[in-house]
């Protein structure tokens, strides 16, 4: 239809205000290294990704905005060997982050939604969040334990968050 929905017009206001404070080293150095302009990183943000590690996506992810007159908090943003991010849609991710895509595993996003301060994903193998999913203040998100129960068995299991879901505080 063309139109925005009220979500989208309040993200485009939001990031428009954000952009003139995102950290432009790290948003470059994201954007030459992985030929991907999906990614815009702020303040406090601690970024690594490995060389064989993929951004892709017609989306764009805000990553460590923050509340108005609210300090941005160390975050830590990891993407791992061979470790993909898709981005789907326009989406942000408040500041006190912490995203690890491991090695081989693959994180997609929607857009239309975001994430309050300090959301944890430990993506080890797939985890899809998708269309206009909010994500309260705390929230961890994991695809396995990252440890052997049984001597010779990892768990672990893909997530996939549908459209419009929200998860609350602390989950």
């Amino acid at each position: 239809s063309g139109q925005s929905t009220p979500e989208e017009k309040y993200m485009w206001t939001y990031t428009v205000r954000d952009y003139l404070r995102a950290s432009l080293i790290k948003t470059l150095y994201l954007a030459l290294q992985k030929k991907s302009t999906c990614i815009t990183v702020f303040p406090r943000v601690h970024v690594y990704a490995a060389r064989s590690s993929s951004i892709s996506g017609q989306g764009k992810l805000l990553l460590g905005t923050r509340w108005d007159h609210l300090a941005y908090l160390p975050s830590e943003f990891y993407l791992g060997e061979e470790a993909r991010i898709v981005v789907n849609g326009r989406m942000f991710i408040n500041t006190g982050l912490h995203i690890c895509v491991n090695r081989g595993a693959m994180l997609t996003l929607g857009g239309g939604g975001g994430a309050s301060n300090n959301l944890t994903i430990d993506c080890f193998e797939s985890i899809s969040i998708g269309k206009g999913v909010g994500i309260g203040k705390g929230v961890t998100i994991r695809d396995s334990d990252s440890h052997t129960i049984n001597v010779n068995m990892e768990i672990s299991a893909p997530i996939v968050i549908e459209d419009n879901a929200w998860i609350a505080f602390n989950a």
